[in-house]
């Protein structure tokens, strides 16, 4: 066990650029820990209920999205493998306590993430602690709400205050990380039709009309909420996806009619990211090792 870590205070970008002289490369326990995260998330969903949009699949697309932001604003970090392990575990994690899913379970379930990150992946409170915060703030509305002008909810800052030169888990750096990957991902036609389905109403006529003004209220507005893409790689992308969904949404409306069940719904997938469930897959996409 390492001491108790404190972090020093710096906005979204603020650590990205300190020299590193090592090479850049994930201990055998981090590996494992990434390995764990993974299977103990899946578990989560297929225990729960949880839809495609939410799944394990969503998880790896938050993860890889994270990940290329991640690296794109990242030069040489002394502590960067840390920081990587701890945004990797986030994405995996960020949607195992979502109160949609199973809501009666929903604290035995946020006890069951707490012991598994002290236990399992045995980390200090005060990191189990933060990430579970961070967890906590996914909902689209808290996002958008916390987004503006870099500043993090107010516990980010007291943690980033506690120490100036520890800066060994920078919280609001790996907090705006998930919290932008997440976004990324709201620009996927098929999710979008998949959870109005499979959580709203079955009626195909529904979950298509549905989704259409989704897109036009939520998720086409996106890129004009201010610091809402505080990554520039971020932004760019979300114009980009913008575009393709929009195609997409087209599509869809011209083929409705023929729309009849759900399977018919991964067509209209717009993330190219790969929608994998396995793990050496993620291993690949995130250029780890051999999983441990």
């Amino acid at each position: 066990m390492v001491s108790k870590y404190k972090i020093g205070s710096f906005c979204f970008f603020s650590l990205l650029f300190l020299p590193c002289f090592q090479p850049y490369s994930f201990s055998f326990r981090s590996l494992q820990r990434i390995r764990d995260t993974y299977q103990f998330s899946k578990k989560v969903f297929d225990n729960y209920g949880y839809d495609r949009s939410h799944g394990i699949g969503h998880a790896v697309d938050v993860t890889k999205y994270a990940n290329d932001i991640f690296e794109f604003h990242t030069m040489n970090n002394p502590n960067k493998k840390k920081i990587k392990e701890i945004i990797i575990v986030c994405s995996l994690l960020h949607d195992t306590i979502d109160k949609k899913y199973s809501p009666e379970t929903t604290e035995f379930r946020t006890k069951c993430v707490q012991r598994f990150l002290l236990h399992d992946l045995e980390y200090e409170p005060l990191v189990v602690m933060n990430i579970m915060r961070i967890m906590k703030t996914m909902s689209y509305s808290l996002t958008v709400h916390n987004c503006s002008s870099f500043h993090p909810p107010l516990w980010i800052k007291k943690e980033d205050e506690k120490e100036k030169k520890s800066r060994l888990y920078p919280w609001s750096l790996i907090y705006h990380t998930v919290r932008q990957a997440d976004l990324l991902t709201s620009y996927d036609v098929e999710r979008m039709l998949s959870y109005k389905y499979y959580n709203i109403d079955k009626n195909i006529s529904f979950v298509l009309e549905d989704t259409k003004e989704m897109f036009e209220t939520r998720i086409s507005s996106l890129t004009t909420i201010p610091d809402l893409f505080p990554s520039s790689w971020a932004l760019t992308e979300s114009k980009r996806l913008l575009k393709i969904c929009g195609i997409m949404m087209d599509i869809l409306m011209k083929d409705q009619i023929s729309i009849v069940a759900p399977f018919q719904f991964s067509k209209y997938r717009t993330l190219e990211n790969s929608h994998t469930l396995s793990l050496s897959d993620l291993f690949q996409m995130l250029k780890l090792s051999s999983s441990p």
